[in-house]
């Protein structure tokens, strides 16, 4: 099975891949591309918080609840690096991204090169990072405050306690 997204997107984390759809349910999965776009949209749905970097950094967190179209505008002229990474759980289930729309005049660039590393964490919520970014424990809930990225995330210390 195959989607047209795969031919311009790189796929990062565990993925199923359809025709319609390209599904995920555990945090941390992420898809990475290239293009030239003043503006664009993802056509997403399922409950989860996403992280958008563009050019290697964040713009902006979001969350969508149901089957949304997720727009974004690009400052600046050229090739960006997009990154799009689920940040959390998805609960109950999984996500589906449809599609990426770059709008008028928009074209992917190359597609990125996947790493020759491959390193898989299995694990819990410690693995995961549940609530790694709360101040302590009566701030905010564990949906808002974790962060699957955080090994990326220079502004936290991630640190099991016993």
């Amino acid at each position: 099975m195959n989607h047209p997204l795969l031919e311009n997107v790189l796929l990062t984390g565990r993925w199923q891949v359809s025709p319609q759809a390209i599904t995920a349910s555990a945090p941390g999965v992420m898809v990475q591309f290239a293009a030239t776009t003043k503006e664009l949209s993802f056509d997403l749905e399922g409950e989860a918080r996403y992280r958008l970097d563009i050019d290697g950094k964040e713009t902006e967190q979001f969350t969508i609840d149901a089957r949304e179209t997720h727009k974004v505008k690009v400052q600046g002229d050229g090739v960006h690096q997009f990154r799009l990474i689920k940040v959390s759980e998805s609960n109950p289930g999984k996500i589906n991204l449809y599609g990426i729309d770059l709008g008028k005049g928009g074209k992917f660039g190359p597609k990125p090169k996947a790493s020759n590393r491959r390193i898989e964490f299995i694990g819990d919520s410690y693995s995961v990072g549940y609530g790694n970014m709360a101040n302590g424990p009566e701030d905010g809930t564990v949906f808002e405050k974790t962060d699957a990225s955080w090994p990326t995330d220079t502004r936290r210390t991630f640190r099991l306690t016993p």
